[in-house]
Formats: C-alpha cells, sequence, structure tokens
C-alpha cells in the first residue's frame, strides 16, 4: 500500500515533530519510546486471534517502528539535532519540515557502519511488503510462511538494535513474542503462489536473503518449526534462560549447545581474521574477549567434570561480533 507522501528520497514527519519546543536531550529518547510502541502496536495485532489485514498492518506499523528507532539513533549520533533529520529544504503539504525516510536513513546508516547488512536487507523487505501490501489479496500459506519469517527476523533485529543503541531491553516493556501468535501456520507448505504480484515479492525476498551475512547474530529472514510436544498443565510455571538459580531447570543436549555456540578459541581467532580487515589477535582481541567471558549471552563453559566445574573450556556465540564489530573493521 502506497501512502500518500511516499518518496524514495524523504517522507513527511509529524507536524509536532519539528516545531514542538523540548530539551533536545530528551529527542532521541522520546522517539525511541514511540518506535517501541510502534512496534508493540504491530505485534499486538498480529497476535490477535482471528484478526484480519495481518500481514500488511504488521508490516505497516513495524515499519514505522524501525524507521523512529533509526531516527532515534541518527539523532543520538548528531547531538540531537533534529535538523539532521531534515531532507534539505523539501515541506509537507502543511509546510513542516520532512524528515529522511526510512530507506534513506538506514542506507545511510548501513553505508556508515551502524546497521548490520542483515537488520538492513530485512527492513528493505519490510518496506516492500508495507508498499505492496495492496496487492496481496487471497495469500497463498507458502507467502504468508514467508512473511511470518521475515517478521520474526524483524523483531528479533529491533530488538537487538535496541540494546546495541541505547543499552535497552525489550523486557522492560513487557514484549510478546512473534512466534507465539495465534497463526495458521502449516507444517508444510505449497510453494504455488495465488497472483503474479506474490511471486514477484517472493522474488525478491530470495534475491536478497543471497547476501545474508551467517555469522551476524541479526538475520533476514527466519525459519520457524513449530512441534507440539506434549499438553501444558495451565498452573506450569514459565521458564527462561536465565542465572538465577532459582529459576526452573531446563536441559539443551550438548549438540544443541554447540550449535548456539560453535567456536573455541582457535575457532573464532580465525573467523576474525576472515571478517575484519585490521584484526590481530593481541592485546585489544584478548581484552574484549575477557570483558565479556562471564555473560552467557556470548560464551558457553564447556566442563569435562560437570559437577566439579573443572577442565572447562569456552565456546563462543555468533553474538560476540556485536562487540568486536565496534572495535574492528569489516571487510
Amino acid at each position: 500500500m502506497t501512502h500518500p507522501y511516499h518518496n524514495s528520497v524523504a517522507e513527511p514527519v509529524d507536524a509536532g515533530q519539528a516545531t514542538t519546543p523540548r530539551q533536545a536531550e530528551d529527542a532521541a529518547k522520546e522517539m525511541t519510546d514511540k518506535a517501541v510502541a510502534a512496534m508493540v502496536a504491530a505485534i499486538g495485532h498480529y497476535n490477535t486471534p482471528g484478526s484480519h489485514y495481518r500481514e500488511e498492518t504488521f508490516a505497516i506499523l513495524a515499519t514505522n517502528g524501525w524507521e523512529l528507532l533509526l531516527k532515534a539513533k541518527w539523532l543520538d549520533d548528531h547531538g540531537n539535532n533534529l535538523e539532521s533529520l531534515y531532507a534539505s529544504r523539501r515541506k509537507t503539504r502543511a509546510g513542516n519540515p520532512q524528515t529522511y525516510g526510512i530507506s534513506v536513513l538506514a542506507g545511510k546508516m548501513f553505508a556508515g557502519k551502524t546497521l548490520p547488512q542483515n537488520a538492513w536487507e530485512n527492513i528493505k523487505i519490510l518496506v516492500e511488503s508495507r508498499d505492496s501490501a495492496v496487492h496481496f489479496y487471497d495469500s497463498s500459506p507458502h507467502f504468508r510462511a514467508v512473511v511470518h519469517g521475515i517478521g520474526v527476523s524483524c523483531v528479533k533485529n529491533f530488538s537487538l538494535a535496541l540494546r546495541d543503541w541505547f543499552d535497552r531491553e525489550m523486557t522492560e516493556f513487557d514484549f510478546p513474542m512473534l512466534p507465539l501468535a495465534f497463526v495458521d501456520m502449516p507444517a508444510s507448505v505449497d510453494t504455488i503462489v495465488t497472483s503474479p504480484a506474490e511471486g514477484n515479492f517472493l522474488s525478491f525476498v530470495e534475491g536478497i536473503c543471497k547476501s545474508a551475512d551467517s555469522e551476524s547474530p541479526y538475520s533476514i529472514t527466519a525459519n520457524i518449526e513449530y512441534r507440539v510436544v506434549g499438553k501444558r498443565d495451565i498452573s506450569a510455571p514459565p521458564i527462561r534462560i536465565t542465572d538465577n538459580p532459582e529459576a526452573p531447570e531446563f536441559r539443551v543436549a550438548e549438540e544443541e549447545m554447540r550449535q548456539m555456540y560453535p567456536w573455541d578459541y582457535n575457532e573464532l581467532t580465525a573467523v576474525c581474521r576472515e571478517r575484519y580487515s585490521d584484526f590481530k589477535a593481541a592485546q585489544l582481541y584478548h581484552k574484549v574477549r575477557k570483558s565479556i567471558e562471564s555473560d552467557r549471552q556470548y560464551v558457553w563453559v564447556r566442563y569435562v567434570d560437570t559437577v566439579k566445574k573443572t577442565g572447562g573450556k569456552n565456546f563462543y556465540s555468533r553474538s560476540i561480533f556485536q562487540e568486536f564489530d565496534k572495535h574492528f573493521t569489516r571487510k
């Protein structure tokens, strides 16, 4: 669905955004809060049982959420100067300054290595989904499954960027998880599409996915597997990954842990040499690595004796590149 003011260079800013007085230091935070609100609204609608226009509404609201988050980061990097967002002297129909649109802003931030490649590619697909929504009617199960995977990655990337850029976690907003939506997602889907527009969109997605950075914690799209493993008692406590010893215990097989933490020290070092143009296995590398070795997000310790916790060997997750990317230059 094309918006009235949609433009490849800029999109309109809210009238109040450019004219309402505010403390400069509050601009980025206010924009971030609005971004989260938009993403929560997107997921809220998507998760509503029986909701119509599900994928299209999610794309519209999620695009708005990402645009606001990008603008918040841009403001944060430019001294909270609102004029840094203005697209030259362009005006809205009401005469207010136009700001950079999501595509232009995301492109600038990707070029400046602020926005990871996979997140940028996912945003491209999200924007295309929003702009083409009017053409998607009587959509096929295959199409809905693809869009669902795009949405899951969109939410994941948004959450990662919020943490990386503003040190904020989605848990503080009681953020619902998109994959747990009440949606009719079949175990397998027919790849036949129902319209040329769907075919064009799916080909567009397929082409973009070929450029995916497989080592990045960010993703372009996701394959979601649903399995019913038993009836859950309504009184059963919720479980999450945590260091809290009082939390319910949840066991993961070692081979699954190795998939989540694929590299030992030597393998991680070799991957870093391939990834960064200025990488050296020297003081900076060791300093950054050791500073986060206690964080389970990045490191898993495999013990020879799991009871006495002896003979430990570290394995590293792909998420560790979030930290290394801050110190080394990608090739």
